[in-house]
């Protein structure tokens, strides 16, 4: 972000970057999202039988990832994409038993950080952050350039990083029932706060 907003950058540079950060974006969610997925089944012992049919297949595409050190995780979501948030959500929601977007989403609405000055929440910025994965696809397969502004972009960094923060409480399988208590409880009481304040 400080290269895209340095005026001594050659203006070629800069459309690279900006390419280059909403690839970037994007490939930290779905890596992050397969990541906390496996150690959930690995590590934390996620009931899956809401996500997969009786048997587990290895598609050819995940075979070379997978092979070194196969884990049943690594399996299991081998067989799930993460590369959208439809996917994201469709996994964990099924998986925690919870509306998974929706209450990531309502977090942020309630309890917003600001990682980047001047940067939209992730909440008022929702359907441009959607957005972002489509165009990361475009970018990919059909060489389109991003047109974002500066601002726009740090928004999307802004949203990514809350996306990640509050995911790693309401997907983490590595929170004990207790520590999620409390979050829902948090949670309970931003919902209170939040309806106090439209009372004033």
């Amino acid at each position: 972000m400080d290269a895209l907003e340095d005026h001594n950058i050659p203006e070629d540079i800069q459309n690279s970057l900006r390419n280059y950060l909403v690839i970037s974006l994007v490939s930290t969610i779905e890596v992050y999202f397969k990541t906390v997925a496996i150690k959930n089944i690995d590590n934390w012992n996620m009931n899956i039988s809401n996500v997969i049919n009786e048997e587990v297949r290895i598609p050819l595409s995940a075979f070379e990832e997978i092979k070194g050190d196969l884990t049943g995780g690594k399996l299991i979501v081998s067989n799930f994409s993460f590369a959208t948030l439809d996917d994201i959500d469709e996994f964990f929601s099924k998986a925690l038993k919870i509306r998974c977007l929706e209450i990531l989403k309502e977090f942020d609405r309630l309890d917003p950080s600001n990682y980047f000055r001047y940067a939209a929440s992730l909440n008022r910025n929702w359907k441009r952050f959607t957005e972002m994965f489509e165009l990361r696809n475009r970018l990919v397969h059909d060489k389109e350039q991003v047109t974002l502004t500066t601002i726009q972009l740090r928004s999307l960094c802004n949203c990514t990083m809350n996306l990640l923060d509050h995911a790693q409480v309401v997907c983490s399988g590595e929170f004990n029932k207790d520590f999620r208590n409390r979050f829902m409880s948090r949670l309970g009481w931003l919902r209170q706060r939040r309806q106090q304040q439209k009372l004033l």
